[in-house]
């Protein structure tokens, strides 16, 4: 009997036979469960002591001051941006500041989030398009549009698939009956007729495999007063698909919400995937995103 086992740390992924002698079952795996990807998967999350969950558990319902671990080695210091519930919650962990493609923590993703706001799910630059031919600069210069405050050029909007904002309309490209017989999503401009920001289906896929094959939404609140933040609880969701994904940008569930900005010079990219998380919403979307939530 063979048993493929594969799986990851969160960093790298690894592979293993296991072969028994003629005649033998099933290895006996303590912790096996049936797999909400496919009906002949398996799965068990390994640890060698506390797992993630049971450390969030620990950190739910008390006040934290907001914190941001920079480097392991020298500890946690204060934080005020607007960044301070997830560096709060990854420094507690014992998470440092960092830009890896994988998850966080053991295999975990984490997200942090308020009801009634949105939750950015991932940022993947374009691949295509206006934005990438001219690099996000001379795009902004081209395509931007003057900000409230009268000295930054923005490029903004929340663009769903069906519905045109400012011109703009965010299409699913590529013909099919599946949605994976698409070859991308793109954001177009009618007047002139211009693909401004292109992603294509192999892009888009990598980057939402590379973090929410398991994931921890953490809802918090702010301190009214002190800059301090309470976790309230979370959705802990797991067994997802490129298909997943691309089905919800096509129904409307995921939304393109930029927000470029070049300000004196300062240039800020950023090519946030949302949803929403209305109450009465955020399950459903999230089941759609995920076999378990």
């Amino acid at each position: 009997y063979r048993t493929l086992l594969f799986g990851t740390d969160g960093v790298g992924v690894f592979g293993h036979v296991i072969a028994g002698p003629p005649g033998s079952g099933f290895p006996d795996i303590p912790g096996l469960l049936p797999s909400p990807v496919s009906t002949v998967l398996f799965e068990v999350h390994l640890g060698g002591g506390e797992t993630v969950e049971k450390r969030l558990r620990e950190l739910i319902g008390s006040w934290h001051s907001c914190v941001v671990l920079r480097d392991a080695g020298v500890g946690p210091s204060p934080f005020a941006g607007p960044q301070r519930a997830g560096f709060t919650l990854e420094a507690l962990l014992g998470i440092a500041v960092n830009a890896a493609p994988g998850p966080d923590i053991e295999g975990w993703e984490l997200k942090t989030f308020r009801f009634s706001k949105m939750v950015t799910l991932m940022t993947p630059v374009a691949d295509g398009g206006r934005e990438r031919a001219l690099g996000m600069r001379r795009f902004l210069e081209r395509h931007g549009r003057e900000g409230r405050d009268g000295e930054s050029l923005r490029f903004t909007g929340r663009y769903r698939v069906g519905s045109t904002i400012q011109g703009r309309t965010l299409v699913l490209e590529g013909q099919g009956n599946h949605i994976l017989e698409r070859t991308g999503v793109a954001l177009v401009e009618s007047d002139p007729p211009v693909v401004l920001s292109q992603w294509s289906r192999e892009g888009l896929s990598r980057h939402w495999l590379a973090k929410h094959d398991s994931v921890l939404y953490v809802n918090y609140e702010n301190h009214p007063t002190e800059n301090m933040v309470r976790f309230c609880g979370y959705y802990r969701c797991s067994g997802t698909s490129p298909e997943r994904f691309l089905n919800a940008i096509a129904t409307g569930v995921v939304c393109f919400d930029p927000a470029h900005t070049l300000k004196h010079g300062r240039l800020k990219t950023r090519p946030q995937w949302r949803i929403s998380t209305a109450r009465r919403t955020m399950t459903d979307s999230l089941n759609d995103l995920y076999g378990s939530v």
